[in-house]
């Protein structure tokens, strides 16, 4: 719950950047205030919130970030392995997105995707855009 109301304070922050961009001091102003709100929620429910990341199946490292700038033929990771979001697509796993759940379904889904890549012989994996 946490981390969903931090994207969502951060994706508002987003969108009145864009749309305020040219009024600086509005844009500082209301950035203040969602930080604000998120430290008080984070405070009041950072307690109450236990999330397990390990993965006892396949142990994993998390290595940092990486760039796709989605050229096919210098992709920093070439194999599409499976996604929760796309049902439309073959490699679709058959479990949606758990956006309610965020703090457990991601350590969950970094785990199938630590297996996938195991199965498939691979040093790395990664997941970008919300469940792909």
């Amino acid at each position: 719950m946490i981390v969903f109301l931090y994207d969502t304070i951060v994706i508002v922050v987003s969108l009145v950047k864009q749309w305020w961009y040219s009024s600086f001091k509005v844009y500082i102003a209301v950035r203040e205030v969602l930080k604000t709100v998120a430290n008080l929620l984070n405070a009041q429910f950072l307690s109450l919130v236990t999330v397990d990341t390990s993965c006892p199946q396949v142990p994993f490292e998390k290595v940092g970030c990486f760039n796709d700038f989605h050229i096919t033929s210098a992709r920093p990771l070439p194999d599409y392995l499976f996604n929760d979001r796309d049902d439309s697509i073959d490699n679709y796993s058959g479990r949606r997105v758990d956006w309610v759940n965020w703090d457990v379904y991601v350590p969950q889904f970094a785990c199938r995707c630590a297996a996938a890549a195991k199965a498939k012989n691979h040093t790395f994996f990664g997941m970008q855009f919300y469940g792909k």
